[in-house]
């Protein structure tokens, strides 16, 4: 048997009350044998008692554990639905820009071939305006012939983009052959209609109705 003093195993009973309810059989028991002067059954009983609440303790801690463990892991998910739904926001988002885009880029066209229409409209009008003041002039038909080029070169000049637009209307901007094409002539005679026709907007002609300018 052990020389452990019972007063210190007495005090060790006392510390453990507080946790009696669960473990007031082993505290019993120590209390029990001690007063019989068994101290080392009673320190025996002891341990297990503050081994039981060491454990319960223990658990006690595992629970509060696992307690943060699943608010934290609702938390992971909470975020993750809240990543998923900003995601799901932002590709809605993607898609309206995109379709935005589209929507803008065909009105552009459809602006550009309203434009185009309209401006080919006016080029024909303008032809047809030339050509009964040509016959009303009774110019020769070299006279028409060079002004016919002349409008040309001066229709592709309006088109040219303004930033890249040179400042007078350059002959070059309509090939020889689309004036063959345009006139049903020969190479050499292209260039020389060519030619003239730049000569003649040199001198002022704007593809109006003044007939005033010689087309030679």
């Amino acid at each position: 048997m052990s020389h452990t003093p019972s007063g210190s195993l007495w005090g060790h009973a006392f510390q453990l009350r507080p946790h009696q309810p669960r473990n007031v059989d082993f505290i019993q028991r120590a209390l029990s044998v001690l007063n019989r002067g068994d101290c080392d059954t009673a320190r025996a009983l002891l341990d297990l008692a503050h081994a039981h609440i060491c454990l319960a303790e223990a658990e006690a801690r595992a629970e509060e554990v696992e307690s943060v463990a699943a608010e934290a892991a609702v938390e992971q998910q909470r975020a993750l639905a809240l990543k998923a739904r900003a995601d799901a926001d932002q590709a809605d988002a993607d898609r309206a820009e995109a379709a935005a885009r589209k929507a803008a880029a065909e009105s552009a066209a459809a602006e550009s071939q309203v434009a185009t229409v309209h401006a080919r409209a006016e080029v024909a009008r303008a032809e047809v305006a030339a050509l009964e003041a040509e016959d009303t002039a009774r110019l020769t038909p070299v006279e028409r012939a060079v002004r016919k080029v002349a409008r040309l070169i001066l229709a592709a000049h309006h088109t040219i983009p303004a930033s890249r637009k040179p400042q007078a209307p350059d002959m070059y901007a309509v090939s020889l052959e689309t004036v063959q094409d345009a006139l049903r002539v020969s190479h050499t005679v292209a260039g020389q209609r060519r030619q003239a026709a730049a000569d003649l907007i040199a001198n002022g002609y704007t593809g109006d109705c003044d007939l005033s300018l010689s087309g030679q």
